[in-house]
């Protein structure tokens, strides 16, 4: 009796052959097509190495950012120059009460766009003054004379931005301080809060801060003529700034003065 052997026949050889071409095709293409496991490794090794750059790039700004950011009380000193901007501060305001009248200028702060100065550091809080006039102020007879140190200290709240926290006129003290630090001086004259009488109780004055720099008084009553009268100067708004104002650049001085930032 003759035995049959079972092998595979040659129509099932090559179908498996074929198969495993095309097995081998896909995974060959799997391993080096365009998106295959190579290209793919070296791009995330790509995006790898760009994402390190930008990171070692942002925190190179970053502290770049920190070592320009400098604390304002540390750094500032009394007459340096500082930009604080009031052009956001565009709605025009008033005095109410008849006693004063307030110029178009002045009653619309974002018109002022001169420099700042430093006027006093504590060590807590550093107080500017304007550079300039931000506008005039006409006072009025004994009405004024009662309001005097009121109404400048409206108008200097006027000017007060997310970077301050109280304003002020020029005081008595504040005369001081200008006049030790030679700020007195501007070209201009403006207003002090402080105000007098005369002997005879009649005579109802005020001071103000003549172009000279010299302190000089303006009659809102006249003892000669026993009548109420109306005097002009300019107004230097005070600014108490936040301890959280910081320095952005700057080295003070009139042709580079700081700018600041708050945090």
């Amino acid at each position: 009796m003759i035995k049959k052997e079972k092998g595979i026949t040659l129509i099932a050889l090559v179908v498996t052959i074929i198969v495993l071409i095309i097995l081998a095709g896909v995974s060959i293409s799997l391993i080096v097509g365009e998106n295959g496991i190579i290209n793919m490794a070296k791009k995330a090794q790509e995006d790898t190495k760009i994402a390190e750059q930008e990171e070692k790039q942002q925190l190179n700004h970053l502290y770049l950012e920190s070592q320009m950011v400098k604390d304002l009380v540390e750094t500032v000193k009394v007459g340096d120059y500082i930009v604080y901007s009031t052009e956001n501060l565009t709605t025009p305001q008033n005095v109410s009460g008849g006693y004063a009248t307030v110029s178009d200028t002045a009653r619309t702060p974002a018109n002022y766009t001169g420099y700042w100065r430093v006027l006093e550091n504590n060590g807590q809080n550093v107080t500017i003054i304007s550079d300039q006039s931000v506008g005039n102020v006409a006072i009025n007879g004994i009405g004024g004379f009662n309001n005097v140190a009121t109404c400048l200290n409206t108008i200097a709240n006027w000017y007060k931005t997310e970077f301050a926290v109280s304003a002020r006129g020029v005081g008595t003290g504040d005369v001081s301080k200008l006049s030790a630090n030679s700020m007195l001086k501007t070209g201009y004259s403006y207003w002090t809060t402080e105000t007098g009488r005369g002997t005879a109780g009649t005579s109802y004055f005020g001071y103000y801060i003549d172009a000279n720099g010299n302190r000089a008084t303006a009659d809102f009553h006249a003892l000669n003529t026993d009548k109420d009268q109306q005097v002009t100067s300019g107004m230097r708004p005070i600014i108490v700034l936040a301890d959280t104002v910081k320095i952005e650049s700057g080295n003070g001085d009139k042709e580079n003065p700081y700018i600041l930032f708050k945090e």
